[in-house]
């Protein structure tokens, strides 16, 4: 487990955010058992060694001169992917090139609302979302945000009602003897609250101004400066602070190639 704690800076500071490494930081799980953090020696992180269970409460609890900053959470219970298969060639682009099929299941508990992140790994290198074409999918549709060029795919079981997730994405990837490169598929079962923080980062790090769209030198709003259109407030869950407390369970699988 791992907690950063900073100083938080104005909307027009463009330096870095500076570190508390004066904090006493404390876990509590729902039977009371209590996680102390201590500073780490290499980073401006507070770590524990103890893991966190899933389908637990967590309170987080962080002392700071006199003042104590507050939230809690809950840990989902593991996501079970049902089906990590991919073809290839049964589909092509415009262009006559053969596109890879990746075909995905995860079993959802109908009984509550779900919420998840997924993303394709070729360890240790996170794929990039631009190598998947014309994304259709209505799953990943419904909140994924894909117009906010996020790193992950987001999304909620709001549109599944049978217990089952059914995914499918057509892209190109490589071949090896004509076989698509086997990726490893990540899926993260996260919290509500981690869900709504995830969203409103992914729109506030696509509004960041690059530098590409505004003149600064004529244009005086610093808003306009910093961002490229209204700036957006993230969510947060910590009570006398800003930020998120939030945590997930994975699932890793292979994909399978079939014929």
């Amino acid at each position: 487990m791992e907690v950063e704690v900073f100083k938080s800076v104005s909307i027009s500071d463009t330096n870095s955010f500076i570190p508390i490494q004066d904090a006493q930081v404390y876990i509590f799980r729902e039977d009371e058992t209590i996680h102390i953090f201590h500073l780490a020696t290499d980073s401006n992180k507070y770590v524990c060694d103890d893991f966190a269970n899933a389908n637990s409460k967590y309170r987080l609890e962080v002392e700071i001169q006199g003042n104590t900053l507050k939230a809690e959470t809950n840990i989902p219970s593991q996501p079970e992917i049902a089906r990590a298969e991919m073809d290839h060639g049964k589909y092509s682009d415009q262009y006559g090139e053969k596109l890879t099929h990746w075909m995905i299941e995860i079993v959802d508990d109908p009984t509550q609302e779900n919420y998840y992140t997924m993303f394709f790994m070729d360890p240790p290198s996170l794929v990039s979302l631009y190598q998947f074409q014309n994304i259709s999918d209505p799953v990943l549709l419904t909140e994924s945000m894909l117009e906010y060029e996020p790193p992950f795919f987001l999304f909620s079981d709001s549109k599944v009602q049978n217990g089952k997730i059914s995914i499918d994405l057509l892209g190109f990837y490589g071949t090896e003897n004509g076989i698509p490169v086997s990726l490893q598929l990540v899926v993260r079962s996260i919290p509500k609250d981690y869900f709504d923080f995830l969203k409103s980062w992914i729109v506030h790090s696509y509004n960041q101004n690059n530098g590409q769209h505004v003149d600064v030198i004529d244009d005086l709003d610093p808003y306009r400066i910093f961002f490229q259109s209204q700036p957006v407030d993230l969510y947060s869950n910590i009570i006398q602070g800003i930020g998120i407390f939030g945590a997930y369970s994975q699932a890793v699988k292979y994909f399978t190639y079939v014929e």
